[in-house]
């Protein structure tokens, strides 16, 4: 056998190009694999705490058998809801809260009285983050704020 370049060749040595390019390739492909590999087990993990998440927001009927009260359907507050506490924050933004909705039902998870009376459904907010801080920030915050105070002189 015979090479652009004129040199001989010989079987055993087009059969270890060969292997050699096949040994790479699936060198390349088992990469592809286990880093698939990672991100379905990242995507088990926070599947199973929707699941449990759901689970948890739900009540669960301890007698199937027995036809329930009619009961007119009780309205969820934020003591009930549990979002699975965000992992540490470690610089990646892949890692945080994926929208504003979320970030906000995580906060008034940990409230009661002000979170269910300023939002009587945990399904939708009406505002932005940004704007839930800013007027949590004006209902909590310890700091004085001028022209929040002069506005209360007004009341």
């Amino acid at each position: 056998m015979m090479e652009q370049s004129g040199q001989h060749t010989s079987p055993a040595d087009a059969v270890r190009r060969a292997l050699s390019e096949q040994h790479s390739l699936l060198q390349t492909h088992e990469s592809a694999l286990w880093e698939l590999s990672t991100r379905q087990t990242e995507t088990n993990r926070r599947l199973a705490e929707l699941i449990n998440f759901l689970q948890n927001s739900v009540p669960q009927s301890t007698s199937p058998e027995l036809a329930p009260d009619p009961v007119p359907p009780a309205r969820s507050t934020f003591s009930e809801i549990c979002p699975p506490t965000p992992e540490r924050f470690s610089g990646h933004l892949s890692r945080v809260f994926s929208h504003d909705g979320a970030k906000i039902t995580y906060v008034l998870s940990l409230l009661s009285d002000w979170a269910e009376a300023r939002f009587p459904s945990p399904a939708s907010y009406g505002c932005t983050f940004d704007d839930f801080l800013k007027e949590f920030k004006q209902i909590f915050s310890q700091d004085s704020d001028k022209i929040f105070n002069s506005c209360e002189l007004w009341e």
